[in-house]
């Protein structure tokens, strides 16, 4: 349903409807008066119970009054540093690229094997006119270096596919 209906939710909560949809399948083909509901009121009725619990909303809103309290001290001091920085022309701003280095290192294979395959192609392509031209010495009637440029091409051919399986070995 949320697929044709294209809701798009996070993640988790995916992976809680489904297992409640599978508990609820196996609860039904077990016995056939299961109600998932029934069985799952006492536990969200001890969570609701817990969430609006005068202790756990007072808890709650003292570290948030806490929080805003630690803010308000130190505000003040923090926006005159950075003034003053800006002033001075000292303000630094450090940018760092998370996962940047997996992302080049991925590009850097994707683009070796690129250029192997144009490689590869090149070889059966030059390969190809060697024999079509039948270039001496012939062995057979094929051109001796049409037929090493194919054994090549497909060597190396049989390397990129087997190193491509392999899962980034390349």
């Amino acid at each position: 349903m949320l697929y044709e209906n294209k809701i798009i939710i996070p993640h988790y909560l995916y992976m809680l409807i489904r297992g409640i949809v599978l508990i609820e399948g196996v609860g039904l083909k077990l016995d056939p008066e299961f109600n998932i509901t029934k069985n799952l009121e006492p536990y969200t009725a001890k969570i609701l119970r817990k969430r609006f619990s005068l202790k756990y909303l007072f808890k709650k809103n003292l570290n948030r009054l806490k929080d805003i309290n630690a803010l308000a001290d130190t505000l003040p001091d923090d926006i005159n540093t950075i003034i003053k920085k800006i002033k001075d022309g000292k303000l630094e701003i450090v940018h760092e690229h998370k996962g940047l280095k997996e992302f080049q290192t991925a590009t850097s294979k994707a683009v070796n094997r690129l250029v192997f395959s144009v490689i590869i192609a090149a070889l059966s392509i030059g390969s190809s006119l060697l024999v079509m031209a039948k270039m001496p010495p012939l062995i057979n009637g094929i051109p001796l270096l049409g037929a090493i440029g194919f054994v090549l091409s497909a060597i190396l051919g049989f390397y990129i596919i087997i190193s491509i399986f392999r899962n980034d070995q390349f």
